[in-house]
């Protein structure tokens, strides 16, 4: 590496550096995912706040229709079917996210449901969720169903709209 011969307090210099860089890779590793348990934590809050509004544009569309069934049954009927839709994709995607957890944690999904992430003791290890992910092909799965999501959603968008959607 160098031109000139190192003495040996310059090598013992370098290995500490070294194993010092190493430790400080792997305490940011803890810090940076104890960060995503934390954003983790403010998405689903926000998930919930949202789920409560559209909960109540739900309901408030519901008395409509049944003020007025002839002129809503169209749209009532739309949005049930993107409601079911959608609620399909949220627990598939709820339900992969544990078994994924339950997989990385060695227990089942039973077990780890009502663990907080922040409790986890496997949140480090990163062999066991890419091969959750990739070797059992579960990212191509959660691709092509979130594909077929946004497909089946493009439906209920009228036509002189559709060209503001952007497709990945």
């Amino acid at each position: 590496m160098a031109a000139y011969k190192e003495t040996p307090r310059q090598k013992m210099i370098s290995m500490m550096y070294l194993v010092l860089t190493a430790m400080l890779a792997l305490n940011v590793s803890v810090e940076v995912l104890q960060a995503f348990v934390n954003v983790n934590e403010s998405v689903e809050n926000t998930n919930e706040t949202l789920t409560q509004r559209i909960d109540d544009a739900y309901s408030n569309f519901e008395q409509q229709y049944l003020i007025n069934e002839d002129k809503v049954r169209p749209s009532w009927k739309k949005a049930k079917e993107v409601q079911t839709i959608t609620k399909d994709m949220l627990d598939y995607v709820e339900n992969l996210k544990l078994e994924a957890i339950a997989y990385c944690e060695g227990k089942t999904i039973d077990e780890i449901k009502d663990i907080p992430l922040k409790n986890l003791k496997n949140k480090d290890n990163f062999d066991k969720p890419t091969n959750f992910y990739i070797s059992q092909e579960n990212a191509k799965k959660l691709k092509d169903k979130i594909n077929n999501y946004s497909d089946e959603l493009i439906k209920y968008v009228p036509e002189g709209k559709k060209d503001m959607i952007k497709h990945a």
